[in-house]
């Protein structure tokens, strides 16, 4: 069993702890901000997809300087620190390389608060220490590393681990393309949990973009369908899904797909700066809202992520939950909906 701690986007903490409560054999032991501590199998721990990332626990430490103090301090707690129960963690998981060049290890420093020294001071200070306790190299480079140690200050408490994944979690091998609006997998992955897709469950995305929502939602076994309005779009998605995955080019509002089709419609339509909407956006929210009634079946749920949640409306669906979160600098909505029997 493995102490870890998470990081999680912030206003997500809820739904992501509602994964671990329902994962056998994990249990949650603490919260914080955007942090949440649980014990159980490493390897359990590693396959949460509604975190961003996940950090077998190597200490915590209280009363962390806000001065310059730290810089000598936060070395000298490491250098009492005894890694094997994390790395144990680690090696259950995944390959740990033998130390050497091949074996290096990297450092995140991250905080909350203010203070009068810096994240880069920190790992200067910190490197030398971390290098003895764990018999490797230091490497400044993320992605020549082997073994990621974190440290995440919130304000004057300190949470250290090692990560469990090579990558943070957050980094899903399926994603080879990107374009400007796409999500980042957790907060794909928390729709698709909140709209309880599964096996046996038909999820619908009307404007798939790359199509990070379905490759979420086959991720939980569902079968899905998607499609976009523009082509390039389309091709991204095609690179990203499991082969098979039904596509087409179409217009959102106008789907050619028969009423009550699907079980679960699951959409971040355009919003915000980075997607343009070719028509005024409450117009074309009200149309999506009313063709997503339409192909969705009775019971079933639609999740949508959107900044102007009171205009997504149409007769039949029925607000069941709102939550606010911090997106690219911004505060949107997922708006959960069922549609009436």
């Amino acid at each position: 069993m493995a102490l870890c701690f998470l990081l999680t986007t912030h206003g997500l903490d809820d739904v992501a702890a509602a994964e671990i409560t329902a994962t056998p054999g994990l249990t949650l032991r603490g919260r914080g901000y955007r942090r949440l501590l649980i014990e159980g199998p490493a390897d359990r721990i590693a396959d949460l997809r509604l975190v961003d990332d996940a950090f077998a626990l190597l200490a915590t430490w209280e009363a962390v300087p806000h001065t310059r103090a730290a810089l000598t301090d936060l070395p000298q707690r490491f250098s009492r620190i005894d890694p094997a129960p994390a790395l144990a963690a680690l090696g259950s998981v995944r390959r740990i390389n033998d130390a050497g060049p091949s074996g290096a290890f990297s450092l995140t420093v991250s905080f909350v608060g203010k203070r009068n020294w810096s994240g880069p001071e920190l790992k200067t200070t910190l490197a030398p220490v971390v290098a003895a306790r764990l018999r490797r190299p230091y490497s400044e480079r993320d992605d020549e590393a082997v073994i990621n140690v974190r440290v995440f200050i919130d304000h004057d408490t300190a949470h250290v681990g090692l990560r469990l994944a090579r990558r943070p979690l957050q980094d899903r091998a399926w994603k080879q393309a990107h374009q400007p609006g796409s999500l980042k997998p957790p907060v794909a992955a928390v729709l698709a949990f909140l709209a309880g897709a599964g096996p046996g469950r038909r999820v619908l995305d009307p404007c798939c973009g790359a199509g990070t929502i379905l490759a979420e939602s086959a991720a939980r076994g569902a079968t899905i369908i998607g499609g976009d309005a523009h082509r390039d779009a389309l091709a991204m998605a095609r690179t990203n899904l499991p082969p098979g995955a039904v596509l087409a080019q179409w217009d959102a509002c106008r789907l050619p797909l028969a009423a009550a089709a699907v079980d679960a419609v699951i959409c971040n339509p355009p919003w915000g700066d980075q997607v343009a909407i070719t028509a005024a956006p409450e117009r074309f929210y009200r149309a999506l809202a009313s063709e997503t009634a339409r192909v969705l079946r009775p019971g079933g749920s639609t999740v949508v992520l959107i900044d102007a949640p009171d205009g997504f409306v149409a007769p039949g669906l029925v607000e069941r939950q709102r939550i606010a979160f911090s997106l690219a600098g911004r505060t949107p909505t997922i708006l959960v909906l069922e549609r009436r029997i």
